[in-house]
């Protein structure tokens, strides 16, 4: 088996404590249209022990693309933490422009 490609399609398995996306799972995130910004893997420790700790009582089984295409969604879903020295940052989306006080020409 591929391990950058880490599918088995016989094996599902229920979260661990230990799991972990692939090593290239921000580039597996963005085939499945669900393109990651911010850090390099595409999360931080505290966004995966988050995604882990909901999904590990559940008991579910899934395969690892099946675990990854779920955490690549949670992160889409999750307000973006606030980078070091400030600002805000969004994940997935596209930064609005132009005043929403203003009415479109020809309404009133």
């Amino acid at each position: 088996m591929d391990e950058s490609w880490p599918d088995d399609p016989a094996l599902k398995f229920p979260m661990t404590a230990g799991w972990q996306p692939s090593s290239d799972f921000r580039q597996r995130a963005a085939l499945w249209g669900k393109a990651l910004s911010g850090p390099e893997l595409g999360y931080t420790p505290a966004e995966l022990a988050s995604f882990v700790a909901y999904w590990q009582p559940e008991g579910k089984a899934f395969h690892q693309a099946q675990w990854e295409l779920k955490f690549a969604d949670h992160l889409r879903k999750q307000p973006a933490a606030a980078p070091a020295g400030g600002g805000s940052r969004r994940r997935g989306s596209f930064e609005p422009s132009g005043n929403y006080d203003e009415k479109p020409a020809g309404f009133s």
